[in-house]
């Protein structure tokens, strides 16, 4: 599988069709997970639920400090 940016999404998104379905998996990383939290703070909501602690990338948190910091 391929991983394209779609815009319309915010999201990385990879498709790989068979002669019997289309499989597409969504994944979260820093690129998608910004557009989320850009959305929170334009909104200006009060948080966000994410995932299970520890199956993130170690990095985002400082990505989710910047909005978080900046919204309060």
């Amino acid at each position: 599988m391929t991983e394209t940016w779609d815009a319309s999404l915010g999201q990385n998104v990879a498709t790989v069709e068979t002669s019997d379905a289309r499989y597409t998996i969504w994944m979260e990383d820093e690129q998608s997970m910004e557009e989320k939290l850009k959305v929170i703070q334009s909104a200006d909501l009060a948080g966000v639920a994410e995932w299970k602690l520890g199956f993130e990338r170690a990095d985002i948190w400082s990505l989710i400090s910047e909005y978080i910091e900046t919204n309060s």
